[in-house]
């Protein structure tokens, strides 16, 4: 890879130059794909579930359960795989780590394209949970070294230039933190991540379903939190479920950044296989859950939704608890 920068800058210069144009022309747009690609993978099989015909075919209609595996499965081995691409990247690096995780990735979307039954599908959506366990591990790595600061420098410059040298707030506590584990705020911000999952899992897996059973949205409209569920009318029902989501993003987002103010470069890609770890098998038992609810308890959306608001409540209590401390 070839990087040009304007002649005649000073050594320091040039390297800042070198650095902010290979982070926003290959790492940004790279990212940006990366996690594009697989919100859509992940969150497909939710469209595929409210699908009459999907389910006339593998004989799935009224099979709540089945279908909660179905979305859970990818998530359990998401989660399980984190840690070892945590450990990847620290040991191998995030670029080497992504081009194996798309591999996996590519194949298991493959091999979902070939399913004929439950059985198979099941399977590649365990495979996909394995090769998209990099993203957290791999994104947070990249963004620690390239995007922390805006004089972050590439090659050996790049570690004088992290986040923990900083003298402001959050490098003053850096630099009186001897293990991430013990880290109290690195926990805050898992737990609020964890409560985050089960929310937006189990709300968007769920969502076509509920658009198309209890709304009664034809399947093409359905494809597209108590208040949406008690809401007399669709449309302000579907609204109030957008502006939900709107609100969820901006809540992830602000949790996903402060991992950079409470955890080191050099932990970056370790502490992010644990978190996904966590978050991700947390948020692995939310479709789940709601498919037993919705098996048992007369197929009403009322009392997953109850569950859903409730996680929503847990994460804003660690984020306060973050504010309060300067975050």
């Amino acid at each position: 890879m070839t990087i040009t920068v304007p002649q005649g800058l000073a050594p320091e210069a040039t390297a800042i130059a070198v650095a902010t144009r290979v982070r926003w022309t290959y790492v940004a747009p790279t990212l940006l794909i990366y996690w594009i690609i697989s919100m859509f993978d992940k969150s497909n099989i939710s469209l595929v579930m409210a699908d009459p015909k999907f389910l006339d075919e593998m004989q799935l209609n009224g099979q709540a359960q089945l279908l909660g595996w179905l979305a859970s499965s990818m998530f359990i081995s998401y989660s399980l795989a984190a840690p070892l691409w945590g450990w990847a990247v620290t040991r191998y690096g995030p670029r080497y780590a992504t081009m194996a995780s798309l591999v996996i990735w590519g194949l298991t979307c493959f091999w979902s394209a070939l399913s004929a039954s439950y059985g198979m599908l099941l399977t590649s959506r365990i495979g996909l949970g394995v090769g998209e366990a990099a993203c957290y591990p791999v994104t947070l790595a990249l963004v620690a070294n390239w995007f922390a600061l805006p004089s972050i420098r590439p090659a050996n410059l790049i570690k004088s230039g992290a986040i923990e040298h900083n003298d402001d707030a959050p490098g003053r506590i850096l630099k009186g933190i001897t293990s991430v584990w013990r880290n109290h705020r690195f926990w805050l911000i898992v737990l609020a991540i964890s409560c985050n999952a089960i929310f937006f899992w189990g709300w968007s897996i769920w969502l076509p379903t509920y658009l198309r059973t209890a709304r009664h949205f034809s399947f093409s409209t359905s494809g597209y939190l108590m208040a949406a569920a008690l809401s007399p009318d669709a449309i302000w029902s579907v609204i109030l479920m957008i502006c939900a989501l709107c609100a969820q993003q901006v809540g992830i987002s602000c949790a996903e950044m402060l991992m950079h103010s409470v955890i080191s470069t050099a932990d970056m890609g370790k502490s992010q296989g644990v978190r996904a770890l966590l978050t991700q098998s947390t948020g692995a038992l939310s479709p789940l859950m709601i498919g037993y609810i919705l098996a048992y308890g007369g197929g009403g959306f009322i009392a997953p939704f109850a569950v859903l608001s409730v996680a929503v409540v847990i994460s804003a209590g660690c984020m306060i608890a973050l504010t309060r401390e300067g975050f």
